[in-house]
């Protein structure tokens, strides 16, 4: 239930275990979210090694392991290969298509899905799941099968029909549900002004701490936007972010350069103040941040744009030093399920086999990709975990 890639890895996989399968899918296309991963170019995977996969998933990290085993880089560097799909990494740590076209690969995979029988049928949503008569409900129709697999997905990129559908289904059928919250996803902050959209932080690193809780870091590329924050430094904390704002508020801070936070800006000032003091502190900031940054923190610390190293004042130093190393910001909200490119929340893991990806609770009911309570970092790390996830379920379900 489900066409997207662990719906159509359920099915190849499946069907090559001698299945007889039928793969329904709501939109009038297989495969439509596909098309927008890595930005229409298809990130299928990340080169770290698998052994490093469990901590960057975090919370659900042990849960993937089986899956990833059945479907390690190699086997699904070959996997692709045979499609006609090859995959290259170019800059050391992302796998692309050589075709660099995700509506290449997604037409590859429903390619061989026909090709091996499997009955693809679009425009055909599944509204429930008959347990006692061993059905599947779509509209008006009914389907008895042996064994179901629900991989429709969670509630990011709503207008690929994304509806969290079969977590619900899941639910009825009494399995626990985590609620949903977009992951992935840019965030809002009212303590930067907008003119500072567009500025690009190289290195900086991003710190999300919540009570009772131990901190989150994301050190990668900053972005500002018109309305806050994203860039890889972020999207790995805001579905950890998102959650807490449910709680009822959430705050970041940021070293704007990473390798420099509060106690080394303290140093750096200082030096400054020997070896330099006659420059304005606001100049020599342009030298390691841009400009429109640089003038905002000392505004925010309350220094003249004219100050010099030397006669910058005690308070204002250390001001500024925080400012620099750990500026504070309390989000407000995300940019919402239309920006947010995965979901976090859905079936409880607990509730399934991580062997074979069977329910727990319902013989014959199967979980696979993002309608489970599994989410990673971006990278390439979902939709690997999507394709194995998929791949191992649609294998044990044939079995």
């Amino acid at each position: 239930m489900g066409a997207g890639p662990a719906g159509l890895a359920a099915a190849i996989q499946a069907a090559r275990h001698g299945a007889s399968v039928r793969l329904l899918e709501r939109n009038d296309q297989p495969g439509k979210k596909l098309l927008v991963t890595g930005g229409g170019h298809c990130n299928v995977t990340n080169a770290l090694p698998l052994s490093e996969w469990p901590a960057r998933f975090g919370r659900r990290g042990h849960f993937i392991t089986l899956a990833l085993d059945l479907l390690p880089h190699p086997a699904l560097r070959d996997w692709f290969a045979a499609l006609g799909q090859p995959l290259a990494c170019r800059d050391g740590g992302h796998f692309f298509p050589e075709s660099n076209s995700a509506r290449a690969v997604r037409d590859a995979l429903v390619g061989e899905a026909k090709r091996l029988g499997v009955l693809v049928e679009t425009g055909c949503r599944v509204t429930d799941i008959a347990v006692r008569d061993g059905a599947v409900l779509a509209g008006g129709d009914e389907f008895p099968c042996d064994a179901a697999i629900v991989t429709g997905g969670g509630r990011s990129y709503p207008g690929t029909s994304s509806t969290f559908d079969g977590a619900a289904m899941a639910e009825r059928l009494g399995h626990r549900v985590s609620p949903p919250v977009p992951g992935l996803v840019g965030l809002r902050t009212p303590d930067l002004p907008d003119d500072l959209a567009g500025i690009v932080l190289p290195d900086a690193l991003v710190r999300f701490r919540e009570k009772g809780s131990s901190a989150r870091e994301g050190r990668r590329e900053l972005l500002l936007t018109h309305t806050g924050i994203s860039g890889p430094a972020v999207l790995d904390l805001s579905a950890s972010v998102a959650a807490a704002l449910d709680r009822g508020g959430a705050q970041v801070t940021i070293a704007w350069t990473a390798e420099l936070e509060t106690v080394g800006w303290l140093a750096r000032l200082d030096a400054w103040r020997r070896e330099r003091g006659e420059r304005p502190v606001a100049t020599l900031l342009r030298d390691a941040l841009p400009d429109r940054l640089a003038r905002f923190l000392c505004e925010r610390s309350g220094l003249a744009e004219a100050v010099t190293a030397a006669a910058l004042p005690g308070a204002a130093r250390d001001r500024l030093a925080a400012n620099l190393g750990a500026f504070p910001a309390r989000i407000t909200a995300t940019e919402g399920w239309e920006r947010a490119m995965i979901t976090r929340g859905g079936v409880d893991v607990r509730g399934v086999d991580p062997k074979t990806l069977a329910s727990r609770v319902v013989p014959g009911l199967y979980f696979a990709g993002e309608v489970l309570d599994v989410d990673g970092p971006c990278g390439g790390f979902n939709l690997h975990w999507a394709l194995a996830s998929g791949a191992l379920a649609g294998q044990s379900a044939a079995r």
